[in-house]
Order: C-alpha cells, then structure tokens, then sequence
C-alpha cells in the first residue's frame, strides 16, 4: 500500500523507575523539553518524528520534528491499573492505617484492644500481633520471656529504639525469647525484646524468616473465616517449611496464644538460631 508519508514514533514513559539514568539524559539531550514542545495537560513527553515527503524509498530529503503523544494511561488505561492486594496481605500491615483512621496513637490502640477484645485480655496468654511493618520482636509481659536478660545501663544505652506504627520510639529494658506455635505441633523460639511501654507483643515476620535463615516468608494464606496463616519457607535452619497460624482480630493478624515457660525454663537458654540472642 502506498502512502504519501510515513512516521516513527518512539514513546518513553519517564515515570519508569528504572530507567537507566544514562539513557534518560541521553534522551533529555537529543529531545530537549521545552514549553513550545508540548501541552502539559494532555501530552506525556516529546519524541522524534521523523517522516520522508514522497513516496521514493530512496528519497534522501527526509525531515527532523519533534511531536507530542498523549500520556501512556491515556493510550492504555489498563496498564496503570492498580492490584488490589489481598485481604491477610492488607491485614498484615494495617496498623498505620488504623491509626491515621481513628485518629489514635499506636500504644492506645493497644490498649483498646486489650481492654475491650476477650481473646486479647489480661490474664490470659498473650497472642503477638504480626505486624509486616515490623524489624523487631517485642513484648511487654515478662512471663512469655524464656532466658531473660535484663539490660545494664550500658547495654541499654547500646539498644535499639523500637519505632511503633504511629513513630513514637521506646527503649527496651532487656531482651529474651518467646515460643510461638506453628502448625502440626511445631514451634518457634524467637528473640524478643521486652519493652513494658509499648503494651502489646509484636512479632516481625522478616525477624523470623532471619532466626530461620529463610530465603523468604510466603504471601500470607487466603482467610478461612477469621483465620489465616504464615508460611516461611526454603529455610536452612529447619528442614521443612514453617506455617505460623493467625487469627483476624480488629482487622489485624495475631498469632495463637503464646507459650508460656515453666519456672525451671525461664533461666535455661532455648535452641534459638536468632543472632540477637
């Protein structure tokens, strides 16, 4: 088919974050941008247009513009679609968000909880919120502690500060370990600190795929009802994967009721391979 002129066009998305920033200055060189090179309200980024004036193949009088295309998302809607993530993903991380929503601090969320969901009261024992925002395990009930170890001025001066999800930072005042059930009557020990301030237990999945050397913990499992589950997997420390139970509670993800040491357990050091310990 014959055409009276042809054109080639090239698109660069710069919003692209890995864009090579060599080829991004390259490209700002050859195509500056400027403001007779396009409209900001329906164009993305100007490209090269470059066009014959006859029909001759061989034609060497060719020209040189610069043109404007319309934004990516205009062209493909679809392709700046968002995922929904879902549902135990979202809840894995929602404390910020349920802290921006109600217009509360972190610490007296807790204390909501606890004062007002059963499963989470005192005196009974402790689940651990995991929270996938989290680096650091934490409690603030010495009884669930096996081989505690109190901080010295010195040590606590070296400790470090534990961030919750409203960014206010406590201090731990020492440091032990906590059994957490996994399915098919495994457990886990893992290293926790013991910050009475902070009035809750918060286990971090990335610590334990860390305690277990473990190339990566699995997207949490689909809820069955409330419940949903944990799995860490590919782990050099244990020789098959590890599925940490977890039960939906106020739209977040606690473990099942720690376990407690005997009193000949609390001064015995358990078999944790977590460094911080």
């Amino acid at each position: 088919m014959t055409t009276t002129s042809s054109s080639i066009y090239s698109l660069v998305d710069l919003e692209l974050e890995d864009q090579d920033p060599e080829v991004e200055r390259y490209l700002r060189s050859i195509f500056p941008r400027g403001p007779q090179d396009f409209d900001p309200e329906v164009c993305d980024v100007p490209v090269s247009a470059l066009h014959r004036d006859s029909d001759n193949p061989q034609d060497p009088q060719v020209s040189l513009a610069t043109t404007s295309v319309p934004p990516i998302e205009h062209v493909i809607p679809e392709f700046r679609e968002q995922t929904v993530l879902p549902a135990p993903v979202q809840a894995l991380y929602a404390m910020p968000h349920m802290c921006a929503e109600l217009r509360i601090s972190a610490i007296d969320l807790y204390l909501e909880l606890r004062a007002t969901e059963v499963s989470l009261a005192d005196g009974l024992p402790p689940r651990a919120h995991a929270d996938g925002g989290s680096m650091a395990t934490t409690t603030d009930q010495l009884r669930v502690l096996y081989s505690y170890h109190p901080y010295t001025d010195a040590e606590r001066a070296r400790a470090p500060r534990l961030r919750v999800a409203d960014d206010t930072a406590q201090t731990p005042t020492g440091i032990g370990a906590i059994k957490i059930p996994c399915a098919n009557g495994k457990h886990l020990y893992l290293a926790c600190f013991y910050t009475p301030e902070i009035p809750a237990t918060i286990v971090s999945p990335e610590r334990m795929r860390q305690s277990l050397g473990c190339n990566a913990y699995h997207a949490i499992s689909d809820f069955v009802g409330d419940t949903s589950s944990l799995s860490l997997v590919d782990c050099t420390h244990c020789d098959d994967p590890l599925t940490v139970p977890l039960t939906r509670i106020r739209g977040l993800l606690y473990t099942d009721p720690l376990i407690a040491p005997t009193e000949p357990e609390r001064s015995v050091s358990p078999p944790v391979t977590d460094p911080s310990l």
